[in-house]
């Protein structure tokens, strides 16, 4: 069947897109998503681009900025779910984080507050949906997940824990 590209279909959704490696897991759903020409574009493994690091990783935020929404995909070949940077980032950056189900997320963030969480292929595609049909609401979790992450996980709080932790906590 002949599809039509997602960016016709979605063009609010900007440039959506999954950074990392590939794993098993990660491949089904890479996969899935492309055949049902859902909005979702592997960007290339930051070993792939040849850039000196900060330079690639002040890209990478670019990219996640200008994306507006970042499918993470946490679980590893071996079935476990894990909380890595990306979650942070993406929120940092202001983007829409839909994200994979992992119960260590919800430490960190909200499902429904901060970003929109997915269990299957079929709920990717109704967050598409959702993101299509209710931009306002959408907006909304964005705009709350970004604010959430700045005032929880920023630079400044980071700093702030890490001078607390290093000279006055005395445990």
């Amino acid at each position: 069947r002949n599809l039509v590209p997602w960016r016709e279909k979605w063009p609010l959704l900007g440039s959506g897109f999954f950074q990392g490696t590939h794993s098993w897991p990660r491949a089904f759903w890479l996969t899935a998503a492309k055949k049902m020409g859902l909005p979702v574009e592997p960007d290339l493994p930051r070993e792939e681009r040849g850039q000196p690091v900060l330079e690639d990783y002040r890209n990478y935020m670019k990219r996640l900025e200008e994306s507006t929404a970042c499918l993470c995909l946490s679980m590893r070949a071996s079935g476990e779910t894990v909380v890595n940077a990306r979650p942070f980032e993406v929120t940092l950056s202001g983007a829409l984080m839909i994200h994979e189900y992992a119960p260590s997320v919800h430490y960190y963030f909200v499902p429904g507050e901060h970003y929109l969480e997915v269990n299957s292929i079929s709920e990717l595609a109704g967050v598409v949906r959702l993101i299509s049909e209710h931009k306002e609401e959408v907006e909304d979790i964005r705009r709350r997940g970004h604010a959430f992450a700045r005032e929880h996980y920023g630079d400044v709080k980071i700093i702030g824990y890490l001078d607390y932790r290093l000279y006055y906590n005395n445990d």
